[in-house]
């Protein structure tokens, strides 16, 4: 298994985040900006040069888009990874370009691709999301890609839904009639089925 992040990184490198609601420092953010600044001061603080987490944490950044309007959606179904704009990322395992879109709403993916694996003779996909247009057009659905290939690379705020740079990786076991696309958050009362059909992708990244 491949590294998303690259092979540059060892375990040591990666600091564990909190930002679900039992974090009362996030209270006291106001933005985006604010948001940025404290991963980037807890990164610091850990002594570490990347922060992640968030698989199956409950979140409450979405309420202020109308992607996450109705019903409300708070449960994080990916683990997100902190990372500089326009560092790559890479496939994890041998695999073929399921779909990919721009998905361009307000705190959705922005540039976004999906990967099907065969992980135990059962399909796998891998959505890895606020990604950058450098080179997507060049990704043809259909092809093939092997383990440790640059697929992407991390977004800017212009391309990558509006959000702090970051890279949000998810497995999903059955994917429906999704192609491109695929929810990254859930409602509270779906939570269990919905992580069970999301698997905790953290050995894909460390």
């Amino acid at each position: 298994m491949f590294s998303v992040v690259g092979d540059t990184y060892s375990i040591q490198d990666f600091y564990l985040i909190d930002l679900s609601l039992n974090n009362g420092a996030l209270k006291e953010l106001d933005n985006k900006t604010q948001l940025t600044a404290y991963i980037n001061t807890m990164t610091d603080h850990g002594g570490k040069p990347i922060a992640y987490g968030g698989y199956g944490e409950e979140r409450d950044f979405y309420l202020k888009s109308p992607l996450f309007s109705g019903e409300r959606r708070t449960i994080h179904l990916g683990i997100d990874v902190w990372l500089p704009i326009g560092h790559p990322v890479y496939a994890a395992t041998s695999g073929q370009i399921y779909g990919k879109a721009y998905n361009n709403q307000y705190l959705d993916y922005g540039y976004t691709v999906i990967l099907k694996h065969m992980v135990n003779d059962e399909a796998l996909f891998a959505l890895y999301g606020h990604l950058s247009a450098k080179d997507f057009d060049s990704l043809i659905v259909g092809d093939t890609v092997d383990s440790g290939d640059i697929i992407a690379y991390v977004g800017d705020e212009s391309q990558n839904g509006g959000w702090a740079p970051h890279l949000h990786f998810q497995l999903i076991r059955n994917i429906g009639e999704y192609q491109s696309d695929y929810p990254g958050v859930c409602h509270m009362s779906q939570k269990e089925k919905c992580l069970e059909n999301c698997p905790d992708p953290t050995r894909w990244i460390l």
